[in-house]
């Protein structure tokens, strides 16, 4: 047990090291994935050959933003390889052929799915009724909407390698070092298995399931077999696609078999003892190589809920979701900023506002040429097109479109901002903002949300003292006049100071009267957008 300890805790500090994907002056210096890049290439030179970088995951329910992280590091990690000249192969596995463990929340049809449970993903039916298989709805949901985000990874389906057959020698090689590998693994468990442990699992004939037991191999590449329906028989791999390895064994059989150079590992896998951990010594005790280079990310959480998202609790938000309120670069740009091994949360309440601003200023400075050279990568790398110069195209804030999209319609918002779209591409964006900000209203927090009133509500004019009724007639004096939006914001002050009442609650009042509330839109900005109504409003006091 001692030993086990001492182990774990070396392996600890190994991967405290891992995390570090380049020295302290270089993550400095340089953005993550370059520093990354830049090791690869140092501790796995190649000449001619391509670099590989791959990704992948069990399309065992929604894949979610969290599990998006991955593709968007191995992207960025090939991205800043080719920046450096080099052949990169970016290979994505969907791991569907994995078995359907259990049923996520909200699924349709559960009592179908029930009956499923121990089949391959791909043996699943889609109860959703739209796909092959179950595994193909999951994978089809998310594949549609990469490439919006300049993701195009070659997708790798291991139902089919497997089914084809195309991994039979690798099974025999797992076979022949079980001995090996059961000492590899027993390593980082409390109690080591059994002697009748195998390193495969078997899809039975007749039920479809892996409930089967190996009763016998005849070291090459037949094997005998029970399960637990009663069915007895022998299965060839190099001719039936129905033998399969363990996760903990297909990962490294993987990194071997596609030469693999960079794969990243999420929080779960990349724990002492973990499967990161045995891969490795798999790879470097089985097969005599080195493991590919190896990043740790983090979590993603959602702003306000708190937690891990969890498919089986189906508390997910996926790429399409995120995409009807993110454009893709902004989306993009919230991965890139942050380091993999940070967890940080993407918002759908009040900060989405921030988010936006952010990116846009950091926009405005690039085309200004005043970022320093690590930001300045930041906003390439946020960028869709990968190798293309960045083109300045209009962006209309999204804090005014939010109060604009709720008073006026798409010619109106185009109209508004007349004398800055000068191209269509900058009425293609202010367009398509705009739909992004309605998206955005949708589930807004309340205080963002308002109608201006078409007729005074005089009750509640009643309840206001006579201070504040007084500040609002003398607002609409001032509405009489031609102000621009300072001059607006200047002649508030001197309500305040003549009527002598706070500008907090001279603000109130104004929302009351104006919204029927007490909150609302920048109150200068929702006055130049609609000065008549507002106007109207007021005189009816």
């Amino acid at each position: 047990m001692a030993k086990k300890q001492e182990r774990k805790a070396e392996q600890a500090a190994k991967f405290e090291e891992q995390a570090k994907p380049a020295g302290k002056e270089a993550v400095e210096k340089y953005h993550w994935a370059d520093s990354i890049a830049g090791q690869i290439c140092r501790t796995k030179p190649k000449s001619g050959d391509k670099f590989v970088c791959a990704a992948g995951i069990t399309p065992s329910g929604t894949v979610h933003i969290g599990n998006f992280r991955e593709m968007v590091t191995v992207e960025l990690v090939a991205r800043a390889l080719k920046d450096k000249k080099k052949n990169v192969r970016f290979v994505y596995s969907w791991d569907d052929f994995d078995r359907f463990r259990k049923i996520p929340a909200n699924m349709p049809k559960p009592e179908t799915l029930q009956q499923h449970i121990g089949m391959a993903l791909t043996k699943t039916p889609d109860t959703f009724g739209c796909h092959k298989s179950y595994a193909e709805h999951f994978e089809k949901e998310v594949e549609q909407y990469l490439p919006a985000v300049g993701i195009s990874p070659e997708f790798i389906y291991e139902s089919g390698e497997y089914e084809k057959c195309r991994y039979a020698n690798e099974i025999k090689f797992i076979l022949q070092n079980r001995e090996k590998i059961k000492m590899i693994l027993d390593k980082f468990k409390t109690e080591p298995a059994t002697e009748n442990w195998w390193p495969v699992q078997i899809y039975c004939e007749k039920c479809g399931k892996d409930t089967t037991r190996i009763l016998s191999w005849d070291s090459s590449f037949t094997i005998e077999y029970a399960c637990e329906c009663n069915y007895r028989g022998k299965a060839d791999f190099s001719k039936k696609g129905i033998v399969k390895l363990p996760w903990r064994i297909d990962w490294p059989m993987r990194w071997h078999y596609y030469r693999v150079d960079f794969e990243p590992g999420g929080k779960e896998h990349s724990t002492p003892g973990g499967s990161y951990t045995t891969a490795s010594e798999i790879i470097k005790e089985v097969y005599r190589e080195n493991p590919p280079l190896y990043q740790k990310y983090d979590f993603i959480t959602l702003k306000g809920q708190g937690g891990k998202m969890s498919k089986s609790l189906g508390n997910v938000i996926n790429l399409k979701q995120c995409l009807e309120i993110y454009e893709p670069q902004i989306l993009r740009y919230m991965f890139v900023k942050a380091r993999p091994n940070t967890e940080f949360s993407i918002a759908f309440d009040g900060d989405v506002l921030k988010i936006y601003a952010e990116y846009d200023d950091l926009e405005i400075a690039y085309f200004e040429n005043k970022l320093a050279k690590k930001q300045k990568r930041i906003y390439e790398l946020s960028q869709i097109d990968a190798g293309k110069k960045p083109k300045k195209i209009f962006a209309p804030n999204f804090r005014q479109l939010a109060e604009l999209a709720q008073i006026k319609d798409s010619k109106g918002i185009l109209d508004h901002y007349r004398q800055e779209i000068k191209t269509k591409e900058d009425e293609a964006r202010t367009i398509n903002r705009a739909g992004l900000v309605r998206n955005w209203l949708k589930q807004a927090p309340k205080e963002f949300i308002f109608k201006i009133q078409g007729e005074l509500d005089k009750k509640a004019a009643k309840k206001l003292d006579k201070k504040l009724l007084g500040a609002l007639k003398e607002l609409a004096k001032v509405l009489a006049r031609d102000l621009s939006e300072q001059q607006l914001i200047e002649g508030f002050r001197e309500i305040c100071d003549k009527q002598k009442t706070e500008p907090k609650e001279f603000f109130r009042a104004a929302y009351i009267v104006l919204l029927g509330k007490e909150q609302g839109p920048r109150l200068s900005s929702l006055i130049m957008l609609e000065k008549n109504k507002v106007k109207k409003l007021l005189d009816e006091i």
